[in-house]
């Protein structure tokens, strides 16, 4: 139900299922959309759906079998295409044929094999025109003479034959169905991390920063963003391409709105197709160990399609995070004002190997002033915490 990004695909279904109920709004959730298959809905379930100029990529597995280094050559995935059809539904199987250069963009590889090596080559096409397309298999070119196919047995959802359920068995998840439906252009965000920190502590907070584009061929708008256990912290938006003083060369900048975890940028905000835009991000959790920050990005185009009405991206970066210090307190009536309270602050070093410096204290509503009375062994200021 969503676009994922390196290293996104391989995370549980179950994560991306509740960030995808956060981020996606629920008049959209309660309204019939692309990822339901409504009554009027007359789609085959064995389709994907994609946008025209968009690329389609295959992960295929080469071995080589031999006990000599090979050249394979001319490695790209044959397709079938057919344009929109008259029918109610726009779909017509029957009518695939060989796709033509006009119609469909086909990459071609190269690359080198040595004994018994195995390796895996994304293959790409791109259809260029709205109609409906088919991943049939792979050809190549073996050392310059030789050549060969393989064809992919990609079948649709496998009805039961019995019972009143009508429930579908599917041998083949979506993405392994290699037919996609192309509708007209739309945007396609692309996300991307820098600095994100590889190993930090627990309630530490770092600064990175993210950078969003727009590689699709139609416009975007209504971005919206959550992340597993809010993590991240987004600040204002920059697009590099709009100086609001062309003279001081100043950037004009959007701020995202927060609301439970949920951060979002006005609706009249878009991002046409190639213009990219940067914000700082703060990472932050209380975790201690591998950490997998997922991230879920909802946008949708400014021309809505029936049968596209938003996408999600789906991201994940990952961060090593080590024990720190543990802060437990008990608040007691002052003796010498009501209007006072008297916090006994507890910190413990749970990690047992680094020392930490405690500088300040800080009441996070900011609704409270605290002024530190004694620190241990009477002392004020900076105090260490040993492991």
């Amino acid at each position: 139900p969503g676009f994922f990004a390196a290293g996104a695909y391989a995370q549980s279904g179950m994560v991306w299922d509740q960030l995808d109920e956060r981020v996606t709004p629920a008049a959209v959730l309660s309204g019939s959309n692309w990822l339901e298959s409504g009554p009027t809905d007359n789609t085959p379930d064995y389709l994907n759906l994609c946008g025209a100029q968009e690329e389609i990529g295959v992960d295929v597995e080469f071995t080589n079998v031999l006990q000599v280094t090979i050249q394979v050559n001319d490695v790209h995935l044959d397709c079938s295409y057919s344009p929109p059809s008259s029918s109610s539904s726009g779909i017509d199987i029957s009518s695939l044929a060989p796709c033509t250069s006009d119609e469909v963009e086909v990459r071609h590889e190269n690359f080198t094999l040595r004994p018994l090596e195995k390796t895996v080559i994304r293959l790409k096409v791109s259809v260029l025109k709205p109609g409906l397309i088919k991943v049939k298999g792979v050809k190549w070119v073996l050392c310059g003479v030789a050549h060969g196919a393989q064809r992919f047995d990609i079948r649709g959802p496998k009805r039961k034959m019995g019972g009143s359920s009508g429930v579908p068995d599917r041998d083949y998840p979506p993405h392994r169905r290699l037919i996609f439906q192309v509708l007209p252009k739309l945007p396609c965000l692309e996300a991307a991390f820098s600095d994100f920190p590889q190993n930090i502590y627990a309630g530490e907070v770092c600064k990175c920063s993210l950078t969003l584009r727009n590689k699709g061929a139609a416009p975007l708008h209504a971005l919206r963003i959550v992340s597993t256990n809010d993590s991240l912290t987004f600040g204002g938006f920059t697009n590099p391409s709009q100086a609001t003083d062309l003279l001081g060369g100043g950037f004009s900048s959007v701020s995202a709105t927060c609301e439970r975890g949920l951060w979002s940028l006005p609706e009249s905000h878009t991002l046409e197709p190639g213009q990219e835009m940067r914000c700082p991000v703060w990472v932050h959790t209380d975790n201690v160990g591998h950490i997998r920050v997922h991230c879920a990005f909802y946008y949708q185009p400014t021309q809505s399609h029936p049968k596209m009405r938003f996408r999600i991206l789906h991201c994940t970066q990952h961060v090593q995070v080590f024990p720190s210090i543990q802060l437990s307190g008990e608040v007691l009536l002052s003796e010498i004002s009501t209007s006072q309270v008297v916090l006994h602050a507890n910190i413990r070093n749970t990690n047992p190997h680094d020392t930490f410096g405690v500088k300040h204290l800080t009441e996070m509503s900011g609704k409270y002033r605290l002024n530190i009375l004694q620190g241990p062994q009477g002392k004020m200021g900076p105090h260490g915490v040993s492991p």
